[in-house]
């Protein structure tokens, strides 16, 4: 009896060693992983962004060519306007021509300035016209106030895109529109 006792003890004591040689790799492999220096993962990431962005914007510029002109004029307004609702002034005003911006917004704090005055940070969009004028689209925009219904802000007014290529371009719109309104709004209190 003690001659079957000595083989299973041995086999227990192998399975134990097995168990603790497996316990402590996994314990060494966390500690590498987290001893690593985390720019290798940094790079990695800023990779994939990159090949991200770049796949967005390919399908991006595969969605646009496949659109009106219309739908493109309206897309590029809607770019726009988001730029302005979420209060991303400095994309918006790169989007601005650089004529419209020397004569009504020298600089980006101007223009920047004017919107938190004028544009609403929520607003119902809607175009109800565009002409096409040579390699420029007018789009007649109406807008609302969709958390104030009162808001003297709700206007009309017009934008101009001129496409350079497919999602290559720069607009400009009627400036005194909105703040035409916002007068009459404060006239009409008086």
């Amino acid at each position: 009896m003690k001659k079957k006792r000595i083989p299973l003890i041995i086999i227990l004591l192998i399975f134990l060693l097995l168990i603790m040689l497996i316990i402590l790799s996994t314990v060494l492999k966390k500690q590498d992983i987290e001893d690593k220096p985390q720019s290798v993962s940094l790079q990695t990431d800023e990779k994939t962004k990159e090949k991200m962005t770049k796949a967005v914007n390919e399908e991006t510029l595969k969605k646009i060519k496949g659109m009106s002109e219309q739908k493109r004029a309206e897309y590029y307004a809607t770019q726009f306007l988001k730029y302005l609702q979420s209060r991303d002034t400095s994309n918006a005003y790169k989007l601005l021509n650089s004529e419209f911006k020397v004569n009504y917004f020298n600089t980006e704090e101007s223009f920047d300035s004017y919107v938190k005055k004028y544009i609403p940070k929520e607003m119902n969009i809607k175009y109800s016209n565009m002409e096409r004028l040579g390699n420029l689209y007018v789009l007649d925009v109406e807008t609302h106030d969709i958390l104030n219904v009162d808001n003297p802000n709700n206007f009309s007014f017009y934008i101009v895109i001129q496409e350079n290529d497919y999602n290559d371009y720069e607009l400009s719109f009627s400036v005194d529109k909105p703040m035409a309104n916002s007068q009459k709004q404060v006239d009409s209190e008086e």
